[in-house]
């Protein structure tokens, strides 16, 4: 689900990479929420063995985009990603993704009592909860304002010209035949 949204948001297609359909590495991608405003995304693997490489992605991040698959519901990497949140003390939104599933659009409640579940855990407590489609992108003119929104507040908060950056957080190296030898850098300060 999580990277269907991504190659959505995006215009990639990492899913057809993937092995397994899961995700086993930390990715980024520049996003464009409206003709002129851009935020990147860093994509963790969410099966439950990552965690270590889910609380990495979020001890980089500014704000989170937290997705949970209607069908499944809060499962035990759902719980330990909002605990991650709410240690570090970061800003998100809620997605309820994959609401065009039969099982999902049957159940009249199902909706409703999976944001009320959400909104017990402290991390979500303030979240805004958008109910998405990654697949077919119902509702991402809603999450892209958001995101958009949830963003402008944290630069306003966290801005400061006069900060030097820090030492990247995140290097990853790696050759590409056409481009050559690469280096992605993540910079959590400055």
């Amino acid at each position: 689900g999580k990277t269907t949204l991504l190659d959505s948001l995006g215009g990639t297609s990492y899913v057809e990479e993937e092995k397994h359909s899961i995700t086993q590495t930390i990715r980024t991608k520049l996003v464009n929420t409206s003709a002129t405003k851009r935020i990147t995304i860093v994509d963790t693997p969410g099966q439950e063995v990552f965690y270590r490489m889910r609380s990495y992605g979020a001890s980089i991040a500014d704000m989170a985009l937290l997705l949970v698959a209607a069908d499944d519901g809060v499962c035990l990497q759902t719980k330990e990603s909002m605990g991650i949140l709410e240690e570090l003390g970061i800003p998100a939104i809620a997605c309820i993704n994959k609401i065009d599933l039969p099982s999902v659009t049957k159940d009249a409640n199902k909706l409703d009592n999976l944001e009320k579940e959400l909104k017990e855990y402290i991390a979500l407590e303030e979240a805004p909860i958008v109910r998405i489609s990654a697949k077919d992108k119902t509702n991402f003119p809603v999450l892209l304002d958001k995101l958009e929104s949830l963003a402008f507040d944290v630069v306003a908060q966290k801005a400061a010209p006069s900060r030097l950056s820090n030492i990247p957080s995140r290097r990853k190296a790696q050759i590409n035949s056409q481009e050559g030898a690469t280096r992605l850098n993540i910079v959590s300060n400055g």
